[in-house]
Order: structure tokens, then sequence, then C-alpha cells
């Protein structure tokens, strides 16, 4: 018994060692930290750090990084984005009406219990924010995201936005506004309406590095930098 256990264990951190250097050689320039769960060939734009314990597959763009003990499966996330610990994406519905129980058994296939008693699937149990990929949470790009944050299914997350720690997002959130609470509300927006309009059509993230780098001095203030770049 314990042999085998050791043997499995050598296995699963063989088969990690191996996921790590498909990771590095997919994106040199990026840190990855012991992961408990991930998909090798997500996409990683590069400049990305992703720290111990974090669940993570799908699409993660340049210079963003997840916290420790993040589980953000299927998600596709902008650039320059600071996620903090423990945030999660709560995925996977239930009926909550005309179906007589809430149990998977009477409307999934796929058997949550080890069972089922249907033969079709009779309730679409996930939300995708995008069908064609299987995205179930699409993140902006500059979007900070506070500590112990629950994101449920099916939302996305606008250019600029923050989200307070501790917060239940349940819908959308607009671009540049903060949010905080359960369920998250918008407290302010961090720009007026027209510096907002000129960040959303001007995009600085998609910049190349090199502009990005040459001009970061004028990023710490949004008025020189509308008089500067408009």
């Amino acid at each position: 018994m314990i042999i085998n256990k050791l043997i499995n264990r050598i296995k699963r951190q063989k088969i990690y060692k191996k996921k790590i250097r498909i990771m590095k050689q997919n994106a040199p320039d990026c840190y990855f930290a012991d992961i408990s769960s991930f998909d090798p060939l997500s996409e990683y734009e590069g400049g990305n750090k992703i720290s111990s314990g974090v669940v993570f597959d799908g699409r993660l763009g340049y210079g963003s990084y997840i916290g420790q003990n993040s589980t953000l499966p299927k998600t596709c996330i902008g650039r320059f984005c600071s996620l903090s610990q423990n945030i999660q994406l709560v995925a996977g519905r239930h009926p909550s009406s005309k179906f007589v129980s809430t149990h998977p058994a009477f409307f999934s296939t796929l058997q949550q219990s080890g069972f089922s008693y249907v033969n079709d699937q009779k309730f679409e149990e996930y939300k995708y924010v995008d069908d064609e990929k299987k995205y179930l949470l699409k993140i902006g790009n500059d979007v900070w995201i506070g500590a112990n944050v629950l994101l449920l299914e099916g939302i996305t997350i606008g250019d600029g936005a923050i989200v307070g720690a501790g917060s239940v997002v349940t819908k959308d959130v607009s671009p540049y506004s903060i949010v905080a609470g359960s369920p998250a509300r918008v407290i302010r927006y961090r720009f007026t309406e027209e510096e907002i309009a000129f960040l959303i059509e001007y995009q600085w993230w998609n910049k190349d590095k090199e502009w990005i780098k040459t001009h970061a001095d004028s990023f710490q203030d949004i008025s020189s930098f509308i008089k500067a770049e408009g």
C-alpha cells in the first residue's frame, strides 16, 4: 500500500514537471508556482505570474497575475490585470423553478452523484460568456480584483474595473466602475464619463511594450495622460 502511494506520487510529480516544461516553452517570461490544476495549452501572453494553489485554464493577457489559491477555470483575462488571492469562480447551475427537484439526476447526464435518471440533457448547467471557446468568465484589461471574491459564471468584468475584497459579483461590471458588497454594487466610478470614454477608445493596453515603458510616467495622472495623448 505504502509503496503504491509512493509510486503514484512520483508519477504525479513527473506529470506536473512535464506540464511546467511545456508551459515555460510556450511562455518563457512567465512564472508558474506550484499549481494544483492547470492546462499547459492555455494562452499566456507573457509577463504573467501564477501563484501557488491556483486552478486556471483559459487565456491570460500580458502582465496579468493571479494570487494564491484562486480558482478560475475557463476564464479569459485581459492585459495588466491584478488578481489577488482566493478569487473563486462559481460555476454550475441547478434549476430553481418548474423542475420538481434541483438534483442533477433529474436533468443531467453527467452523473455528478454517480447516477442519472435521464438519458438526455434537460437543463443548461453552465452559462458561458463565449459559447465557441466555452469561457465561463471574461475579465477585461487593467482590472483589479481584491481578495476573497466570488464571481458567478457568465459575467463580464469591464476594462479598468475594481472589485472590492470579499465581494460576491452576480452580474456584469461596467468599465472603470468600483464595485463592492454582497451582492456587489457600484460604489463609484474611477473617472469622469469623458475620461472613461477616452480610455475605452484609446485602449493603452494594446500599445506595444516599448510605448508603454516610454509613457509610464504619464500614467500617474489621468488629466495629464489625456492632455499628452489626446
